[in-house]
């Protein structure tokens, strides 16, 4: 499965360069500037480890497998 990044964008009104990330805006310096294109590789980078964190790159489970699961907790409990 393919995440889809979050683009480096343009706040036109403000000249400033900004990327939203879960419907929160974050803003990244001047649009352009060399520290705004570092400060999105960093959010984008920390982003990414954090869905790789949660687990964002499982394959879904199917019906069997959560039985399976289910069955084994029945057994445990």
């Amino acid at each position: 499965m393919r995440k889809k990044v979050p683009g480096y964008l343009n706040h036109k009104s403000r000249n400033l360069a900004k990327v939203v990330i879960d419907g929160r805006t974050i803003y990244l310096g001047e649009y352009g500037s060399s520290e705004s294109h570092e400060v999105y590789q960093r959010v984008i980078a920390e982003w990414l480890a954090a869905k790789e964190a949660l687990g964002a790159e499982r394959e879904p489970l199917t019906v069997n497998e959560l039985c399976d699961a289910f069955w084994g907790f029945g057994l445990d409990y």
